[in-house]
């Protein structure tokens, strides 16, 4: 949480002669991100705090920020290796708001925009993200259908996120209960059950104390 709260406070910048330049906003902020950065998993979390930065302004309308709907990912795109999954990763939520907050409207953004790399982490953040929309403590109506009508490589990776956005936005300290529950309640066949579970127990095993 430290280092992606960085990256927000780098990028919120009340220097006006930046706002609505998405590249000046950004550049000494991953700059920044390099210097302070000891390994990958850090300079990942700094990252995605530039990009979710960038991601709120978006839909807040905030630093004159206009995204591009007829090519909504070009920034990720063009950002070098380092950073393009916390980009991927971030940049989600504004996706979901340009799909009016409904997965199955937002999805095809990614299905077209993103590259086949980096697919899979953004359509698991989008579904992740979703879930804010549809969970009450943990009890939720997922989007199941959304995820099972994209291509074989999008599929499985929804329903991860799925499960991922339950243990982010479910009852505080139980939130494991609702995933699991989500995750037993999918198809009897265990294409969508053994990854979706081995999503929860992954987050569960850094939200946790041992």
């Amino acid at each position: 949480s430290c280092y992606h709260g960085i990256g927000h406070g780098l990028t919120d910048l009340h220097n006006k002669s930046e706002w609505g330049d998405e590249r000046a906003m950004i550049r000494p902020a991953l700059a920044i991100c390099k210097k302070i950065a000891k390994n990958r998993k850090q300079l990942l979390l700094c990252g995605t705090g530039v990009f979710d930065s960038i991601s709120l302004a978006y839909y807040n309308n905030a630093y004159g920020m206009v995204m591009k709907k007829d090519d909504p990912l070009w920034l990720c795109r063009e950002q070098s290796d380092e950073f393009k999954e916390s980009c991927y990763r971030d940049i989600m939520p504004a996706i979901l708001w340009l799909g009016s907050n409904m997965l199955a409207d937002a999805a095809p953004y990614v299905e077209k925009f993103a590259p086949d790399s980096y697919a899979d982490i953004a359509i698991r953040s989008l579904a992740s993200n979703s879930v804010r929309f549809t969970i009450q403590g943990n009890t939720m109506k997922p989007d199941v259908s959304s995820c099972r009508i994209m291509g074989r490589s999008l599929h499985i990776p929804c329903i991860e996120g799925l499960a991922q956005g339950v243990m982010e936005f479910g009852t505080p300290g139980v939130e494991y209960e609702g995933a699991l529950h989500f995750c037993s309640s999918l198809a009897v066949t265990s294409q969508e059950r053994e990854p979706c579970i081995k999503s929860v127990l992954s987050y569960s095993s850094e939200r946790y104390s041992r």
